[in-house]
């Protein structure tokens, strides 16, 4: 099952990598692989993919070659499409899907595992509400030009380090002014907007927040231009309380962007603080730099009614800043409450956080888990309402209570993902503050799902032998395709790893089984070293 925004897209990777991967210990690491045409490479891949979804697919394109897309049913939520033969591994299988009514809502119930305990989230039917509005063009063109626009910038002494590992000469502060000189000279005429920066101190150019303009614009840019990372530490409570306490401009909606590696020690007040204020501002962050606390950026952006960001390189960054401005340009959206309308003995318990904002051109889901008996054909609402600019807007869904088995369990996992990453979440903000119950109730959801956490982590077993290995490992070439370059696409050497790679360089692999283990205090190897399967 795939959800319904308007395009989806999923990416399948055949690597084309020109690199050689060698695995430590090799006795004979500059050993040489037979490269041969892509044309004459004598592997194949057989893919197909099955869509299913509550509103009908219009459409589906790709990169590369498909069969013609085939229906399922009559009503067109449910096909299939393959991949055409002769694909010649010369790019990225990608799969675009497209689907009809996109903006409207959807409520979608799955039957809980049969193996699975009554009363657990696997056990019972879940429900996934999916919003995707489409708001009135009247309503978004009338504030269009109005707020308030208020950029705090992280300056404290970590924002100097590279901002990823393959780039080291692009730093978290470079990146960071550029994010911010991008908003900044996209702010529509008429606004207002003031700059913070901070570290142990706090800064900012305007004494109050001033009216854009070309003049203010320039003053502004060249100031930004001129800001390192020589603030010192990250107190970005200070900064944000003075920030909230200066009145807002009237009729102009204040949208606080913060922008931050997120190395500080008091989330939690930070967020509870943005929380607090959330009635006159909206908080929009911007992790800079491979390792941001997400915590911190995610945190602040749901409890202030916005949307977070992470920027980690120049890949996608005007879109990414794009799309926040985008949506702190919309008017907020206000009073959102939904309301269960279940037979009597079933109730509904909300999985997923509370919805704090809704934007045009975001999906927003919600995951609740339903309880007690019922008849077959029972059915259940929900309604959800919320008011956009002094105008109230409603939507009442339809469910069927007890709906046909799904094996896949794709909505139960996405709701356990949204229950663990809550929970996650909590726990860093308490940091120094153990949870034990919390930490069992990760465990016991991630492995009883199938999800990943932090506390857990896959091993993988090969099942096709359960002997030992005996005697040395022996090596194997594998042909691998050339594109033209000088460098094979890979190379596996004879010293056992990861069955990824197996699967990567296309070579024939054992049947492997990966199975959920609670992470413990002393080291798991991975994978399993079982039978013939290794080179």
């Amino acid at each position: 099952m795939l959800s319904c925004s308007q395009e989806t897209q999923v990416q399948f990777l055949v690597s084309q990598t020109n690199k050689v991967f060698m695995f430590p210990g090799s006795e004979d690491a500059s050993a040489q692989v037979t490269s041969v045409p892509a044309s004459l490479v004598p592997y194949s891949l057989s893919f197909c993919v099955q869509v299913s979804s509550p509103r009908p697919i219009s459409k589906v394109d790709s990169s590369c070659s498909l069969d013609p897309l085939q229906y399922l049913n009559t009503d067109q939520t449910q096909a299939s499409v393959k991949l055409a033969a002769g694909h010649k591994f010369d790019r990225d299988v990608e799969v675009l899907i497209y689907y009809k009514d996109a903006h409207q809502p959807t409520a979608v119930v799955e039957a809980g595992q049969a193996s699975a305990k009554t009363g657990s989230l696997m056990g019972d039917p879940v429900v996934m509400v999916s919003l995707y509005p489409e708001f009135p063009q009247s309503v978004m063109s009338s504030l269009a030009s109005c707020g308030e626009f208020v950029f705090l910038m992280d300056r404290s002494g970590s924002m100097g380090c590279p901002i990823n590992n393959n780039k080291p000469q692009e730093t978290r502060i470079s990146s960071a002014r550029d994010t911010l000189l991008l908003l900044l000279k996209s702010l529509p005429m008429g606004c207002y907007f003031n700059i913070y920066s901070f570290g142990s101190t706090f800064e900012h150019i305007f004494p109050k927040s001033v009216e854009y303009s070309e003049k203010t614009m320039e003053e502004a840019v060249k100031k930004v231009e001129g800001m390192d990372a020589n603030l010192g530490g990250t107190e970005i409570l200070r900064p944000l309380e003075h920030i909230f306490s200066q009145p807002c401009v009237p009729k102009q909606p204040r949208q606080l962007f913060v922008f931050t590696d997120g190395e500080v020690e008091n989330t939690k007040d930070v967020i509870d603080l943005v929380k607090k204020n959330a009635g006159s501002h909206r908080c929009f962050s911007f992790g800079i730099g491979e390792g941001a606390s997400s915590a911190l950026i995610n945190g602040l952006a749901k409890e202030g009614g916005g949307h977070p960001q992470f920027i980690s390189g120049t890949d996608r960054m005007q879109a990414k800043v794009m799309q926040s401005l985008k949506y702190a340009l919309q008017p907020a959206v206000q009073d959102i409450s939904i309301t269960w309308d279940l037979p009597q003995g079933v109730s509904a318990t909300i999985l997923s956080p509370p919805i704090t904002a809704i934007f045009q051109g975001q999906r927003s889901l919600i995951y609740a888990q339903l309880t007690g008996q019922s008849s077959e054909a029972a059915e259940g609402s929900v309604m959800v309402k919320y008011t956009l600019a002094g105008h109230p807007s409603q939507d009442q869904l339809h469910f069927r209570l007890k709906p046909a088995e799904d094996t896949g369990l794709t909505v139960h996992r996405l709701a356990a993902r949204s229950v663990i990453r809550s929970l996650e979440s909590e726990e860093r903000q308490h940091r120094g503050q153990q949870d034990d119950e919390k930490k069992k109730k990760v465990v016991e959801l991630s492995v009883q799902s199938g999800v990943s956490s932090s506390f857990t982590a896959f091993i993988a077993v090969n099942k096709d032998n359960k002997e030992p290995i005996q005697g040395p490992l022996v090596r194997r070439n594998i042909p691998t395709p050339f594109f033209g370059g000088a460098v094979p696409m890979m190379a596996m050497c004879s010293i056992p790893g990861p069955p990824m790679a197996r699967m990567m360089c296309g070579g024939i692999q054992p049947t492997w089984e990966y199975t959920q283990v609670a992470n413990s205090d002393h080291e798991i190897p991975f994978p399993e070293r079982h039978g013939e399967g290794w080179p």
